[in-house]
């Protein structure tokens, strides 16, 4: 539409470039004007279209965060319960002589042969540890369980969503056009209020 002016414009200026009448200067002022006009709605539409600071597209942006924490601190620690468990004895070796050969000559000694105890029963406690830091809570149990390290795949959507403002429909506009004006259909020109019934 812009092209189709201007060059409706230069042809213009070029066939009556000889005739530098009256008329030919109402018709390159005409023209000009014309084009002028077209020009403001080009840029009133552009600027209807495109807000400050508006993004045109909406998107979705996935992003995955590791985080990792090593040797984390623990926050609170409480016995849960006490299992019994069974556990090798350990006997001292007194010199050079093994725990078995004292073991033996207890028994002989003592007129008949005992069952030799090689292990014991113990009370162990089950201690649960809570581990707490930016982002996560943890929780272990066991006997002197140590949570070593903790890595959190964090997932985090960005989204970018466009509204666009409401276009005016009134305004007030340089008008150049076909009209009638009560009597006959006559082209005209002139600066008037305008209703927008669609935009291009």
């Amino acid at each position: 539409m812009l092209r189709i002016a201007v060059i409706f414009f230069i042809t213009m200026i070029k066939i009556q470039f000889t005739k530098l009448s009256l008329q030919t200067i109402i018709i390159c002022v005409l023209s000009l004007l014309f084009m002028l006009s077209l020009l403001l709605n080009y840029w009133q539409c552009e600027c209807a279209h495109t807000p400050h600071g508006a993004v045109i597209k909406s998107d979705t942006i996935t992003l995955h965060d590791t985080v990792k924490e090593l040797l984390p601190i623990v926050r609170d620690s409480i016995v849960i319960r006490k299992e019994v468990a069974r556990l090798k004895v350990v006997v001292p070796q007194t010199n050079n002589v093994s725990s078995d050969t004292i073991n033996n000559i207890a028994n002989i000694e003592g007129g008949s042969m005992r069952e030799k105890r090689d292990s014991a029963s113990v009370e162990v406690p089950i201690v649960q540890k809570m581990y707490e830091g930016k982002g996560y809570k943890a929780y272990i149990s066991g006997y002197h369980a140590n949570l070593d390290s903790i890595k959190l795949y964090r997932e985090t959507k960005v989204i970018t969503n466009t509204i666009m403002p409401k276009t005016k429909r009134w305004g007030v506009s340089l008008q150049a056009g076909y009209g009638y004006n009560g009597r006959e259909f006559k082209p005209y020109i002139g600066i008037g209020v305008s209703y927008n019934i669609f935009a291009f």
